[in-house]
């Protein structure tokens, strides 16, 4: 028992000594202890001190600072960790640590690309056995810092000022079922973060519940690029499960609280205030995250178009926002798409309600949509990129569903289906705010796709609406030149895609635009009013059609289609009708329609007359029935116009205008009843800059005011339905100024249109030539002087010498002949030679030669039959009708007019 006694006081004693001179060994073991370790992970470890206390018994490391194999990357390290041990022999037969302390730890965290972290490689290999019972009273962490950067997706995450509290830490067996009381506060990215809890760590179950809140959290990398201000986050939770990796849990109050958040949304800069997302419990299991129900509420916003000033268009107020999302879940479940719900105040009058499912997932959406009174306004950046066009005002309203798949920016894709109006609609000219269009309602039900764009309309009711169109000067139309160049897209190597599939977008460039396809069933229109204006004429022409209502069926862009066309109104107050078949939309224009006007007031068409005649209209009526036709780009029009009354004013100044006598071919066209009816044609190609309508319409008028006047009596033949006949000349017989039936017959034609026409004067010109008329002429004055030979017998009654008897006749041909004063041929003795008839009147005829004086008196004695005929029998007043001599030659005569002829000239 000595030697026992004497052992144990050894081994006391060697103990005693050991836990003396322990401060002096011990942290050479430590050292050595920890710089094996590092080389076994293959690590560099630097430790600046350890101390260790007796009484109390403490220890103190100081500086430590792990690295990467190459010496140089920090891994982890500390200022300071210090515990103090106490040994206490009945309660706890085993080591406790009565406070431990880290102060300021720095930890560098590093996932790589394959998901593996830095510090995998510090942990050693699991060993068994039931392990050391410890107890830690006061286990702090003061001003940790570290950073977390995930390779994968190169992401940085600093922590920093961390303070972490734990009142009590024990690993004995009996105390697995404990609760444990960690809380923590750190700034994390600059978000403070606070967290306490209740853990039991060790038991058979894990378990924990506490709260967890955060102050100024970044959601940037969530929300890009949408900018968000701080933000404040907070919920309880609770969780349990066999081990760490096989948890689940409960979030409950969860409130995500966002002071501000913006961004720009297809052209649309929108800003939030006071947003808050809330859900009443969150479950988590399986790697499975519901939400459940969240709820989102925002005090106010506003929507503002990008590239607009505040002047032009006041920030868009939202209000009163209130939206619900129910079936949330993380990871996204093909079988459990969200159910959205949203409604929102926008402006002063608008309101704004969405609901049905969104499938993350499949990228779509199902809503319902509900709008009134939204401002049109805020579509102003859309409609910029296609034409200079301002919308000044309208409202928005609609009740349908949006279908939509969103997979990418270049492939969304949009569908509505059912009802829209716009209210009180106002554009105008975005160079210089001219009006171009109002309308109080704009109806459209139907169905409407977005990219590529696709109309399908059942129904579009207009009411109330207000059209400008301007032909310019260089005439174009002013709703053409409003239209945006296209952007050049790339060449396309293959085919265009079918009709409904999404347009490619080639690399580098913008989509490549598709033909819009438009049906549209009906359009009913009613109260419409369109001012045209006509500046390629000067001075300018204007025209109103108004009380403009009707109907459109079959409107489509489809090839080989057409739409019914029937509309009614008022031009000028004239009743207005337009009837045919149309088809604006297709890409070959097709129309085929007639329109009816009915006492149109013609001094409206004054720059037209100005321009092509040189003549103001003072007074006047149109109607007219017009019928169009356009096909393949080419126009073929006839018109058949009846103008009543038409006087012209007085001679306006205008450039390259020739004159001509228009109150005569005015007299000429109209019938008795003042009336002038004709039919103009026009052909004319619309891809002609300089093709007008108006203008053709007028050219074409004036060409036949001016053949009228250049082939005045062709016109009178057609008058009296005489065609190929003219009434310019009348033949006479040779040598002659007496009428026959056929002059009569053409005398009494002209006679008659010189009645249906009073306002025409008729000259008359009586004409004869020496070589028709010379032979009858000589003639007609040899028997004038055979029968002055017998009127100088006495007792013998004068008759003309044509009606004698030939003995008669030879008798006194030989009196004239004796008393002649010419030289005659002579017999043998000097005597006169005893002549036959033909030979007496043949040296007759030779010396009764044709004088230019004979020809002019019967050119006025064929002129003044005409006239007493005209006068006496057709009883036109002789101040209409005037005798001339020497009129200029008519050109339009040809070789085959007889030369002996009276001519007849109007004015």
């Amino acid at each position: 028992m000595r030697k026992l006694g004497w052992g144990v006081g050894i081994l006391l004693g060697g103990l005693l000594g050991g836990m003396l001179t322990a401060p002096e060994w011990l942290p050479g073991l430590i050292h050595r202890e920890a710089q094996h370790w590092a080389e076994g992970t293959r690590h560099r470890l630097v430790i600046g001190s350890i101390q260790v206390g007796i009484f109390p018994v403490r220890v103190r490391i100081r500086e430590v600072r792990l690295y990467e194999a190459d010496g140089q990357t920090p891994v982890l390290g500390f200022e300071e960790l210090e515990g103090h041990l106490a040994l206490h022999s009945g309660l706890h037969p085993f080591p406790v640590i009565d406070e431990l302390t880290l102060t300021h730890p720095v930890v560098h965290l590093v996932r790589n690309p394959a998901g593996a972290w830095n510090l995998a490689s510090l942990a050693g290999p699991a060993t068994g056995g039931g392990g050391f019972p410890l107890l830690v009273e006061n286990f702090r962490i003061v001003r940790g810092e570290g950073t977390v950067w995930d390779q994968g997706s190169n992401t940085h995450h600093d922590i920093r000022h961390l303070q972490f509290d734990l009142p009590q830490l024990s690993s004995r067996l009996r105390d697995k079922d404990a609760w444990l009381s960690p809380s923590l506060r750190a700034e994390v990215d600059g978000a403070s973060l606070a967290l306490k809890a209740r853990i039991r760590p060790f038991a058979a179950e894990l378990r924990g519940e506490g709260e967890l809140s955060v102050q100024g959290l970044d959601l940037t990398y969530w929300l890009s690029p949408w900018s968000v201000s701080p933000s404040a986050l907070s919920t309880r939770f609770a969780f349990r499960g066999p081990s760490w990796g096989a948890l689940q849990g409960e979030l409950s109050g969860l409130r995500l609280s966002v002071p501000q958040v913006g961004g720009t949304v297809a052209g649309l800069e929108t800003r939030w205030q006071g947003v808050q997302l809330s859900a009443r419990r969150v479950d988590y299991a399986g790697g499975q995250v519901n939400f459940g129900t969240v709820r989102l509420t925002g005090h106010d916003g506003q929507i503002h178009p990008v590239g607009l000033s505040e002047a032009a268009f006041p920030p868009l107020l939202l209000s009163g926002i209130e939206g619900t999302v129910e079936k949330l879940a993380w990871p996204v479940s093909a079988q459990t798409p969200l159910a959205l719900s949203l409604a929102l105040q926008v402006g002063a009058q608008g309101h704004l309600q969405m609901a049905g499912p969104v499938d993350l997932a499949a990228h779509a959406v199902h809503l319902a949509v509900t709008a009134r009174h939204l401002d049109l306004r805020v579509i102003q950046p859309w409609l910029t990129r296609y034409a200079q066009i301002r919308l000044e005002r309208g409202q928005l309203s609609l009740a349908g569903v949006l279908d939509g798949t969103f997979a990418s920016p270049q492939t969304w894709q949009g569908r509505y289906r059912g009802r829209g109006q716009a209210d009180d609609l106002a554009l105008r000219e975005g160079r210089h705010g001219q009006l171009l269009w109002r309308s109080k309602t704009l109806f459209v039900q139907g169905e409407a796709n977005l990219n590529p764009l696709r109309l399908r309309l059942d129904q579009v009711a207009l009411s109330d609406f207000y059209a400008r169109l301007h032909l310019l000067p260089d005439a174009t139309l002013n709703w053409v030149n409003l239209l945006n160049s296209p952007p050049v897209s790339a060449p396309e190597s293959r085919g265009a895609p079918p009709p409904g599939e999404a347009v490619p977008v080639p690399s580098g460039g913008a989509p490549v635009a598709a033909r819009a396809a438009v049906v549209i069933r009906k359009i009913t229109l009613q109260g419409g009013t369109i001012h045209y204006r006509d500046d390629y004429v000067h001075p300018p022409y204007e025209a109103n059609l108004t009380r403009l209502g009707g109907e459109i069926e079959g409107l489509s862009s489809a090839e080989n289609t057409t739409a019914r066309l029937e509309l009614r109104g008022r031009v000028h107050e004239a009743p207005l009708l337009i009837e045919g078949q149309i088809n604006p939309l297709a890409q070959n224009l097709f129309l085929d329609m007639t329109a009816q006007v009915t006492g149109m007031d013609l001094t409206q068409f004054s720059p037209y007359s100005d321009k092509y005649v040189g003549y103001d209209i003072e007074r006047g009526k149109l109607s007219f029935d017009a019928h169009y036709s356009v096909r393949n780009h080419d126009l073929q029009a006839t018109n058949h116009l009846v103008l009543n009354e038409l006087t012209f004013g007085k001679p306006v100044a205008s450039p390259g205008i020739t004159r001509f006598p228009v109150a005569l071919a005015v007299a000429l066209l109209q019938d008795p009843q003042g009336r002038i009816t004709m039919n103009l044609p026009i052909a004319g190609s619309l891809d002609d800059p300089q093709f007008s309508v108006g203008g053709v319409l007028a050219r074409t008028l004036v060409q036949a005011l001016e053949k009228a006047v250049e082939s005045p009596f062709s016109l009178l033949g057609k008058w009296l339905k005489t065609p190929g006949r003219t009434l310019s000349w009348m033949p006479l017989p040779p040598g002659q100024a007496t009428l026959g039936p056929t002059q009569i017959a053409t005398l009494t034609q002209l006679a008659q249109t010189l009645r249906t026409h009073p306002a025409a004067q008729l000259e008359i010109e009586g004409c004869a030539a020496a070589d028709v008329d010379g032979p009858s002429l000589q003639q007609a004055l040899l028997h004038k002087a055979v029968e002055a030979a017998r009127f100088r017998a006495p007792d013998l009654p004068v008759t003309p010498a044509s009606t004698w008897p030939a003995a008669e006749y030879a008798h006194w041909l030989a009196v004239a002949y004796e008393s002649a004063h010419f030289p005659k041929p002579r017999n043998r003795v000097g005597a006169d030679k005893t002549l036959s008839v033909p030979e007496m009147e043949k040296l007759m005829l030779t010396n009764l030669p044709v004088t230019k004086g004979h020809l002019e008196l019967l050119a006025q004695q064929r002129a003044y039959a005409v006239q007493n005929w005209l006068t006496r029998t057709g009883q036109i007043p002789e101040a209409r009708l005037f005798i001339v001599r020497d009129a200029p030659e008519d050109a339009t005569l040809g070789k085959e007019v007889p030369r002996a002829r009276v001519d007849f000239i109007l004015h």
